[in-house]
């Protein structure tokens, strides 16, 4: 059986220009980027946590990082606007 796949969010506020670059530059190879500090995509929940625990080590002192698992039922409510399109869920991550 092949393991669930949730739409996961990563909000982060980082405080070092250097440490936020650094984030949101691995976060680009995995998720979509929603906002400055807002990324999206697709992952089991092992996933979800492994993504997350990297970002925390490459945020440093003082950052916060929050990883948000949406329900699936939830996500046939979600509506977007603009650039860039909701991910799908046929997507792959591997971390």
């Amino acid at each position: 059986m092949a393991a669930v796949r949730h739409l996961i969010l990563i909000a982060y506020d980082v405080p070092g220009d250097r440490n936020r670059a650094r984030l949101s530059t691995f976060l680009e190879e995995y998720m979509t980027r929603v906002q400055d500090s807002l990324f999206e995509g697709w992952a089991t929940r092992a996933e979800g946590e492994r993504l997350a625990a990297q970002a925390v080590g490459l945020a440093g002192e003082g950052a916060s990082i929050r990883l948000y698992f949406v329900p699936r039922g939830a996500v046939s409510g979600c509506l977007a606007w603009g650039f860039p399109p909701a991910p799908r869920p046929d997507g792959v991550l591997i971390v």
